[in-house]
């Protein structure tokens, strides 16, 4: 589009008039740019030439684009419910495997050595053990991760998070019913070691230089904490390297990806002007002062 408006192109050829956009508002913006850069000439393998100029061939251009919008909106109504109704049925709906399983003619089976290490783990949770301490003991140990080089805090929580070690089916996020592979951890351990890992009062989030808002941010569909992402991880990142995302592999849904930098530009620029509140620096100093009063009487 840069190219268009700029004047450096003067056609623009597709292989059907459906694959130039799948969104009506999507063509809309590129009529609008093209006709600006008086650029009119769009060619279609299949369908020959049309002129934007033209009202007539614009308005089936148009038709065009609302029945492609149609056909993908019927195409993602029926994965939707595809998914739906495996996730009641409690089948695997594929992909990575998770930690502790092995895919088996499309579903899980335990594997026997990762599920001894998830038992360990979580026994270890529930008598008091810190993750950063089971992480370093597992990389000691030679324990192999799944999907990264090694274990650490973060990898340990979410692995130990996921209702599927427990043999419950989630879809989106939400627990929706017995899976058909075997439990792990019986459900009344793994609950536990759940209330454990999401106590306010254990999630004490590092600071990142990279990701100043991890730990901070929930993702608005599913809850789950959005996490730190980078271009890799997202393939069509639009040129952005550092993204805030609610991650599948880290039991989240996968529907919120949001491009760091504008999100952290939108969050500072709603918190720095408070610095300056005289309501905010007399709460601060008020916590500060009771602070000291309490440091006092215990160093009494």
């Amino acid at each position: 589009m840069n190219d268009i408006t700029s004047g450096k192109v003067d056609v623009v050829v597709v292989y059907k008039e459906d694959r130039l956009h799948r969104q009506p508002i999507e063509l809309e913006q590129f009529v609008a740019g093209a006709k600006s850069a008086g650029m009119t000439k769009l060619y279609s393998v299949k369908s020959g030439f049309t002129d934007l100029s033209d009202s007539s061939a614009l308005m089936i251009l148009r038709i065009k684009g609302d029945v492609a919008a149609h056909e993908v909106d019927q195409l993602r109504d029926r994965v939707v419910r595809k998914k739906r109704a495996q996730a009641e049925a409690g089948e695997w709906a594929g992909g990575r495997r998770p930690y502790g399983y092995r895919p088996v003619d499309g579903s899980l089976v335990i594997d026997k050595a990762e599920a001894a290490t998830i038992r360990k783990l979580a026994k270890r949770v529930i008598e008091g053990a810190a993750l950063m301490t089971l992480a370093r003991e597992l990389n000691e140990d030679g324990v192999k991760a799944t999907y990264v080089d090694k274990w650490s805090a973060e990898a340990l929580r979410d692995m130990l998070l996921r209702p599927s070690v427990a043999g419950i089916r989630q879809y989106r996020g939400e627990e929706i019913g017995k899976a058909q592979w075997d439990p792990i951890l019986p459900e009344d351990q793994w609950r536990q070691v759940v209330s454990i890992l999401t106590d306010p009062a254990r999630r004490t989030p590092r600071l990142s230089r990279n990701y100043p808002l991890k730990g901070l941010l929930k993702c608005g569909v599913c809850g789950r904490d959005l996490k730190a992402a980078s271009r890799q991880t997202k393939r069509q990142s639009g040129g952005s390297k550092r993204w805030y995302a609610c991650l599948k592999k880290s039991g989240g849904c996968g529907s919120i990806w949001i491009v760091a930098d504008i999100l952290e530009r939108y969050v500072f620029g709603l918190l720095l002007p408070l610095l300056d509140s005289p309501d905010v620096r007399g709460a601060v100093a008020e916590h500060e002062s009771v602070t000291n009063e309490e440091i006092a009487a215990l160093d009494g």
